[in-house]
């Protein structure tokens, strides 16, 4: 290890520091106007601000593959960084590359879980949720919900309706849609 690279770890780590000590405020909540899959951008991006029990943020439990990256410790470094080329920060390189298998990281689920819970409270999604309810397994009911409810069959979806919208319906005036809700539906 070279100072320059011990140097712009502990400002990193001291950032992460304080973060993990500002107050985290509560989850954006799921409602009936909000799409599903539009809440699930707003968790993920609330969820880089929330740091576990890890010091590490919680997207690490939400991404897809569990498996760690094999060859992350040979990778080369980013010059002077204490990160490899292939991230851009010491939190993107953790959400990553943290292992699934940790002491510590049934904390972080429990947390998520919690989160996810405070945040669906009242919608129909919560019973979506309520398997992982007993377990506090955050990460089953994150995947539960993209799954059954924002999943690659709800955006293939929207695609459809807009499709169809845009190249089906047409505005003739004797209907009781108005020009302008027309327009706004392209």
């Amino acid at each position: 290890m070279f100072w320059p690279v011990l140097k712009n770890f502990m400002e990193h780590w001291k950032a992460m520091k304080e973060k993990k000590s500002s107050p985290v405020g509560i989850p954006p909540k799921l409602s009936k106007e909000l799409a599903v899959h539009k809440w699930v951008e707003q968790f993920s991006q609330d969820l880089e601000e929330v740091y576990g029990a890890r010091d590490a943020p919680l997207t690490y439990l939400t991404r897809t593959n569990v498996a760690t990256p094999v060859n992350i410790a040979a990778a080369p470094r980013a010059v002077d960084q204490p990160y490899a080329e292939i991230y851009t920060s010491i939190q993107e390189e953790m959400k990553f590359c943290l292992s699934h298998t940790h002491n510590l990281m049934r904390a972080d689920n429990a947390t998520l879980f919690h989160r996810i819970d405070t945040a669906v409270a009242g919608h129909d999604v919560s019973a979506t949720i309520a398997p992982y309810r007993k377990t506090q397994d955050g990460r089953g009911a994150w995947l539960s919900i993209k799954d059954q409810h924002a999943g690659r069959h709800i955006y293939d979806k929207i695609v459809k309706d807009a499709t169809y919208v845009l190249t089906v319906r047409k505005w003739t005036g004797a209907a009781s849609i108005t020009m302008a809700q027309h327009l706004g539906a392209h």
